[in-house]
């Protein structure tokens, strides 16, 4: 069940989505150079099999298993560690993948990519999407190179955009193009938790991205559309803090989506600190906060404000849940 409702904290119209008794939503429903090329590896299935090594043109389709269906494969050359390889688990649907839409999940705190990739089949196997869930390992990425996307050093200094963990995001997505000759032009991404972290600041700073529509969900805190208020809480001395960065960011295609129940506030790995609480108690307390203060971004600027709050009935902090609603908003 859906309902649409005047919300009375931010007042904003916000979408109610219902659940089923389980607390699952039930919403009706590169360009590579010589000098520059990504090296991918790809196992296919179960079988452990590596069926390409690293390479110089962007594969065929056969980068993915679409006999299993499943799989994972290594891709680099792009952020703070150009280098250094990350997995990337997918699920590849049955036919040609060249109309395939192309959707990108980002996990949580725990970069736990192939148990995303398995919440997300149900709803991916449904719509034969192309799902790409890569793994920022935490020995590699650090909690600013993964939640901030690396748009800072740990000393605070903004860092070139080539350098940013955002660039990864927008690399794959040319590269899987080019491998399966899609006929796409964006992707869809969503993040929750720390993945919706990684997201709404994806969408607030990767300027030119290739994004059709982003869900962040339940994430532990943001950096708000506020300049007067220091980064990484809101935009003062960050990468991008002027009135024209301010409007194209209330123009962004962006969904917060949040739990009803995600209402803990001791809940384990909730950030509290004077700039997190200030944004309020909780999950849910913080994302009112961030969507009031994108509204209030758009009045200031006179720019339509294109986010869109949608709060999920039921549903506490919980990928596994809250991906049907996610879906929905992708795949209506």
């Amino acid at each position: 069940m859906r309902l649409t409702i005047c919300c009375l904290l931010c007042g904003a119209l916000v979408t109610l989505v219902g659940c089923d008794s389980s607390g699952v939503a039930t919403t009706g429903a590169p360009d590579t150079s010589a000098t520059d090329v990504p090296k991918v590896t790809s196992t296919a299935g179960s079988s452990g099999t590596i069926v390409t090594s690293t390479v110089e043109e962007p594969p065929s389709q056969t980068l993915f298993d679409q006999e299993s269906g499943v799989g994972s494969f290594s891709f680099s050359g792009y952020g703070p560690h150009p280098e250094d390889a990350l997995d990337v688990y997918y699920y590849a649907p049955e036919g040609d993948l060249r109309a395939s839409r192309i959707l990108v999940v980002m996990p949580g705190r725990g970069r736990n990519a192939a148990q995303y990739r398995d919440e997300w089949l149900e709803q991916a196997r449904r719509e034969s999407v192309l799902l790409l869930v890569p793994e920022f390992s935490d020995e590699t990425y650090s909690v600013t190179e993964y939640n901030l996307g690396s748009v800072v050093d740990e000393s605070g200094s903004v860092l070139p955009e080539e350098e940013w963990t955002f660039a990864v995001i927008e690399g794959l997505f040319d590269y899987v193009s080019r491998a399966v000759t899609s006929e796409e032009a964006g992707y869809y991404l969503f993040g929750h938790s720390a993945g919706g972290q990684f997201v709404h600041r994806f969408m607030l700073f990767m300027e030119n991205n290739r994004v059709v529509q982003a869900v962040s969900a339940n994430s532990g805190w943001y950096t708000a559309t506020e300049p007067k208020v220091d980064f990484p809480y809101g935009l003062r001395d960050g990468p991008a803090e002027d009135e024209a960065d301010l409007r194209r960011m209330v123009a962004e295609p962006l969904v917060v989506m949040l739990g009803s129940m995600d209402t803990d506030p001791n809940s384990d790995g909730l950030r509290s600190d004077s700039g997190s609480d200030e944004q309020g108690a909780t999950r849910l307390d913080r994302g009112f906060y961030f969507f009031r203060t994108g509204q209030q971004a758009a009045e200031d600027t006179q720019t339509v404000f294109a986010w869109e709050l949608e709060i999920v009935n039921g549903v506490g902090h919980s990928n596994e849940d809250i991906a049907e609603a996610a879906a929905a908003k992708f795949f209506p």
